[in-house]
């Protein structure tokens, strides 16, 4: 009986001119808003939560800290190439969530647009390297088109339960022959248990590269190697971090993150040819707090 006041609701504020993917949103922001359906009942069954996927044909993978359960990490990384359908330049990107709750996150999509499928799609921002979690080895770029491509992800370890991957970044930019980037991801199962995320590269000189990420809720630097982004921790080695909040005048991106997306940047000299850089997520407790 609820069901028929609730559905002509949502079709008031939807409207039906407004194209299936707008009213999808519209519907969902509902349906997470109206308070007759917050205050609902929720299945306590459902997803299977498995502790690992590998879409090989994707380039996609996730692994969780704990198979059928939220609770601790999860985290994805994925591969592919930047000629797909609706793609954004994002090789190489991941997402870490701690207990269910996003702390590295993909920045999703603006509205769609003629300039969303025009030469110049690569210029809106969401949709450009530099504003996924992805490196930018020498400032760089991702490169557009079917021969920006990554290697990967690839297991690294053995059995049945590998805990990391890496991704083979070398051809998603516009590098020289001889330079290299890839990124390792894993799960760390020691107590506490953290991802880690590591980036090695062997670069020409030129401008610094920055590895950045895309975190919910503004960072805070607890000390000099950590900080602070809700419920992570991430440690770093880096020379510096800086952050400056996303765009946030698109509909799609109020909904989504509610003005909270930030981009998080450490800065890696280019004074050294080949580098590594280490980022470790862990849990932020009163007890694992520096």
């Amino acid at each position: 009986a609820e069901q028929r006041p609730l559905a002509a609701h949502a079709a008031a504020r939807i409207g039906v001119d407004r194209g299936l993917g707008r009213a999808l949103a519209d519907l969902r922001a509902l349906l997470i808003h109206d308070d007759r359906v917050a205050s609902a009942p929720h299945p306590t069954t459902g997803a299977p939560r498995p502790g690992r996927v590998e879409l090989s044909s994707l380039g996609f993978v996730l692994a969780r800290e704990r198979a059928g359960r939220d609770e601790g990490f999860l985290f994805t990384v994925r591969g592919g190439h930047n000629g797909e359908s609706h793609n954004h330049n994002d090789l190489g990107a991941l997402a870490v969530f701690l207990d269910g709750c996003p702390v590295i996150v993909d920045p999703g999509r603006v509205t769609y647009t003629a300039h969303s499928f025009s030469d110049t799609r690569y210029q809106e921002w969401a949709y450009r390297s530099s504003w996924h979690s992805v490196p930018s080895p020498r400032g760089l770029e991702q490169g557009t088109g079917r021969e920006f491509r990554a290697l990967g992800p690839t297991r690294v370890g053995s059995g049945m339960s590998p805990r990391g991957w890496r991704v083979d970044l070398s051809h998603a930019y516009p590098l020289d022959a001889d330079e290299h980037l890839e990124r390792y991801v894993a799960l760390d199962p020691a107590e506490p248990s953290a991802v880690v995320i590591e980036d090695r590269w062997d670069l020409q000189s030129g401008a610094d590269t920055l590895l950045h990420f895309m975190v919910v809720g503004e960072p805070r630097i607890v000390t000099d190697t950590f900080v602070e982004v809700g419920p992570g921790l991430p440690e770093h080695g880096s020379e510096r971090g800086t952050w400056e909040p996303a765009p946030a005048d698109d509909p799609y991106q109020r909904v989504d993150w509610a003005g909270q997306l930030y981009r998080l940047t450490f800065a890696q000299s280019s004074k050294i040819r080949g580098g590594t850089s280490r980022i470790t997520v862990r849990r932020r407790t009163n007890d694992t707090r520096p």
